[in-house]
């Protein structure tokens, strides 16, 4: 280390000691002054005095794709589960796709050729951490097209945007959340670019109190809290009554203050979700490859693409409601598939029994995916290849795009394949309404209430049928066993009939 820089870099510890205040809302101009030729050499110079917190980032969930994952049934004990390996039924998966995918990636150089199944990628190079992802708010910052591999994009001026590092934003952010899936609004449904400047009446949080996402999602050592159904590894969890209470309404309104115990915040006060933009419902990988065209939708939405195949959007969507207890039923690499049926990849957990699960609301998304036809699981495929010489974006050939996802993956193939139905729960946290636009009595009480109560295992309406009566310890193990069943045929049962029901009214618009 040069003198110079040991002395700049005494300055700003001596700067940061006497200030006690967080390093991120230092004005750090002063102190680095470039020129930096990627992403790298501006690590290199923020690791001389952040070296620790460099190492916790490189340990975390949004370094490493994958961690500690506690709330996925029958997976409690894992450490290697993540988006690394994982599928969704949106891009599909990783492997073979890094190079796209590292867009997103709180780190540098995914190259095309690393191989998955020998771990090439040097996760613990501190150069590879990307700190300005998150903390940059100047000079256009982004790791997108034209630019691949999670390297710096052209065009961005990697002085003024390692000068300008703070607190992270709502748009550094979004910037990975905003567009997961593909896009703005795609995957999430309550999440979108329109949070970067809310109304009121869209986000009472962002919009109205102007909070940043690190209000809710609180760090420690850099791992971020937070959560959803289909996200497998989690760093802690987000609720709403860690600000609320589990009583948040006053003494008037205790009956709402009873329903908090069966029915979770978000399922009042988030009516529909949405609100800014359509999101994605349904993505059907089985029409890619053709030559057709599709005229654009009532939102002006491409809803159909040769590489990507056919779309359904939808705006103010109204939440499907299930039981929740915070763990997740998760498909994992090798888990059997249906050919002829749905198969939900990420589901909540949870019953009318369950005395610790809720009503919440949730986005089903679903669409069609490849699957081996023999071995009965889901398929890797490679989609993308910046060489233009594989991937199915170049070549729109199924077969060759599988092996190649065999290859980077490491999963075997047997060569023959067909695409089966999946849907996956996303939970809906954001776009909370002010208390007013809150739903009410009617809104769930009525005849054509949003709520289907029997699919959840009431008898009716709780209105006029009676709540819902957890087991007690004197209970036989027999009863409880046949209560279990019931409701568990009435969960499956809806839930099955709810998801039928989206795919064909999809498959008709």
């Amino acid at each position: 280390m040069s003198k110079r820089l040991k002395f700049t870099t005494i300055i700003l510890l001596t700067v940061l000691l006497v200030s006690g205040i967080a390093s991120a809302s230092v004005d750090h101009s002063q102190f680095i002054k470039g020129p930096f030729t990627d992403g790298p050499s501006v690590t290199a110079v923020c690791i001389t005095c952040h070296e620790q917190e460099a190492k916790d980032v490189r340990d975390s969930v949004h370094f490493m794709w994958k961690g500690p994952s506690p709330d996925i049934v029958g997976y409690e004990d894992r450490t290697d589960l993540g988006k690394i390996m994982n599928f969704n039924n949106f891009c599909t998966s990783l492997p073979g796709n890094q190079t796209f995918c590292a867009g997103c990636h709180a780190g540098y150089g995914w190259e095309s050729d690393y191989d998955f199944t020998d771990r090439e990628y040097d996760f613990n190079e501190l150069t590879n951490v990307d700190c300005l992802i998150c903390h940059a708010t100047e000079g256009d910052y982004k790791k997108r097209p034209p630019q691949r591999a999670g390297n710096v994009g052209q065009g961005v001026d990697l002085l003024i945007a390692a000068q300008s590092v703070s607190k992270p934003t709502r748009e550094n952010c979004g910037k990975c959340h905003f567009y997961a899936g593909g896009g703005d609004g795609v995957k999430q449904g309550d999440l979108d670019s329109t949070l970067i400047n809310p109304t009121r009446d869209h986000d009472v949080h962002m919009g109205g109190a102007d909070m940043a996402c690190i209000d809710c999602h609180e760090t420690d050592s850099h791992k971020i809290s937070g959560g959803s159904v289909h996200v497998i590894p989690t760093e802690g969890r987000v609720s709403c009554t860690n600000c609320h209470g589990s009583t948040p309404h006053p003494e008037t309104a205790s009956i709402l203050n009873n329903h908090a115990d069966s029915i979770a915040c978000e399922t009042c006060h988030i009516p529909t979700f949405s609100k800014g933009m359509p999101t994605k419902m349904r993505w059907e990988w089985s029409e890619a490859g053709k030559d057709v065209d599709y005229p654009t939708d009532k939102y002006g939405k491409v809803v159909y693409e040769k590489h990507k195949g056919w779309y359904v959007w939808e705006q103010n969507v109204t939440p499907q409601y299930d039981w929740y207890n915070g763990t997740t039923y998760r498909y994992i690499p090798g888990n059997p598939v249906v050919l002829d049926g749905v198969n939900v990849i990420a589901k909540p957990a949870g019953s009318i029994s369950d005395p610790n699960a809720k009503i919440y609301p949730f986005k089903v998304h679903t669409g069609t995916q490849a699957a081996d036809a023999e071995y009965k699981y889901l398929l890797y495929a490679q989609l993308y290849d910046e060489t233009g010489t594989k991937g199915f974006w170049n070549k729109f050939d199924w077969d060759e795009a599988l092996r190649d996802g065999a290859e980077a993956s490491g999963q075997p193939f047997s060569g023959n394949y067909t695409f089966v139905e999946t849907a996956m729960y996303i939970g809906i946290n954001h776009e909370v309404v002010p208390k007013e636009y809150a739903l009410e009595c009617n809104d769930c009480h009525s005849e054509n209430g949003r709520i289907d109560f029997v699919a959840l295992g009431y008898a009716g309406d709780p209105m006029q049928t009676g709540g819902r009566v957890l087991s007690t310890s004197t209970e036989s193990s027999k009863t409880k066993s046949m209560i279990l069943i019931v409701i568990l045929s009435l969960a499956v049962a809806g839930v099955s009939l709810a998801i039928k029901r989206k795919i064909d009214a999809s498959k008709t618009k």
